[in-house]
């Protein structure tokens, strides 16, 4: 797919695979490409360690400022999450103001199955305190919020789910094109 969007969001949840599909998507290389954790970590100096977050809302505010500072290419992708857990391992969901600000024109969600998403987080990180449960009810929600944002926002929206056979993403299950 040939993407005519300036502002591209891809997300899905920690291990799912995003650095992977981007890498190996032909039609994103033209973009330069920028994870939120990243561009928060350089503008703050945060580390974000164990994949929990002490405060949403101002680690959002500080992206934004990041997006401001470091990003000035016409044709960009931000690699980031809609929902993320918190210090005491709860479900958080990013603001939809926050995808308005940023000027997303498009978002590309990654899916997998739970017990997928378990096993890469293990062999990447060395182990995980996320259960299969959280995964998927994390996943779940992502999902959720991203169709609604997409339509919310009037944006384009594509959902891929990871086909373990082919070992890539190749189905889309969702497309909200305008």
């Amino acid at each position: 797919m040939i993407y005519s969007a300036k502002k591209i969001f891809v997300c899905g949840i920690h291990g799912v695979g995003k650095t992977s599909f981007i890498k190996n998507s032909d039609s994103l290389q033209a973009y330069t490409k920028y994870t939120c954790s990243e561009l928060i970590k350089n503008y703050s100096g945060q580390e974000f360690k164990f994949k929990k977050i002490d405060n949403l809302s101002n680690n959002q505010d500080i992206l934004l400022d990041a997006v401001n500072y470091y990003v000035n290419e016409e044709m960009v992708l931000l690699d980031g999450h809609v929902v993320l857990f918190n210090k005491e391992k709860k479900i958080e969901i990013i603001d939809i103001s926050i995808f308005k600000c940023l000027s997303i024109e498009y978002i590309i969600f990654l899916q997998a199955d739970p017990k997928i998403i378990f096993e890469r987080l293990v062999k990447r990180d060395g182990g995980t305190w996320l259960t299969l449960d959280l995964i998927e009810e994390a996943q779940n929600i992502e999902r959720e919020k991203v169709i609604e944002y997409s339509k919310s926002l009037k944006i384009n929206c594509d959902i891929y789910t990871w086909d373990q056979l082919e070992s890539v993403f190749n189905r889309k299950v969702f497309s909200f094109n305008l």
